[in-house]
């Protein structure tokens, strides 16, 4: 003789029947719509701005985007070249850029006054190399630094395989 199973616990239900209920709070049903997103605050009505002008193209900068730091606190840079807006409380300030692949290259500080409702204009350029400590920043648009040595490590390579070239015609045997 089999004991009758209570609804609410012992054993699975057989096939076809419905499950016991769940012994909870009821999830509320599924409400249609898209819900509304939250806002970001905007800038302060006497903000000044900051216009980051990072130099250059896809070709002839890195592929990460350099660090920025706007008065300490981390500024998110979306690409490696472009322009950036960010809104600033009137006063002095300090950004603080530089590169990062196997070691921190192109650094470089610029301390700017923002006025409220002036817009200040800061260019940087990185170098065209890691082996460059500093990089390039200024009020106006900057040349890239390490070119020179840049131009040279392609060129050395060139000139050694001319330099054997010519070893080997000159010394041939005939």
């Amino acid at each position: 003789m089999t004991q009758p199973q209570h609804p609410d616990f012992g054993y699975p239900g057989q096939p076809g029947q419905l499950p016991a209920p769940y012994p909870g709070p009821v999830p509320a049903p599924y409400q249609p719509g898209i819900p509304q997103p939250y806002s970001q605050p905007g800038p302060p009505a006497d903000a000044g701005w900051l216009r980051l002008h990072l130099e250059g193209s896809f070709w002839s900068n890195s592929l990460i985007a350099p660090t920025a730091t706007l008065d300490g606190y981390p500024v998110t840079l979306g690409s490696s070249h472009g322009v950036f807006q960010f809104p600033v409380p009137p006063g002095q300030h300090r950004i603080h850029l530089h590169q990062s692949w196997l070691r921190t290259y192109g650094s470089a500080d610029l301390d700017f006054v923002a006025m409220p409702g002036q817009v200040v204009d800061v260019f940087y350029k990185a170098p065209m190399h890691q082996f460059a400590d500093r990089g390039n920043i200024g009020f106006v648009p900057q040349e890239r630094p390490g070119v020179g040595v840049f131009v040279a490590i392609l060129l050395i390579p060139v000139a050694v395989a001319a330099l054997f070239f010519v070893f080997a015609l000159l010394f041939a045997p005939m």
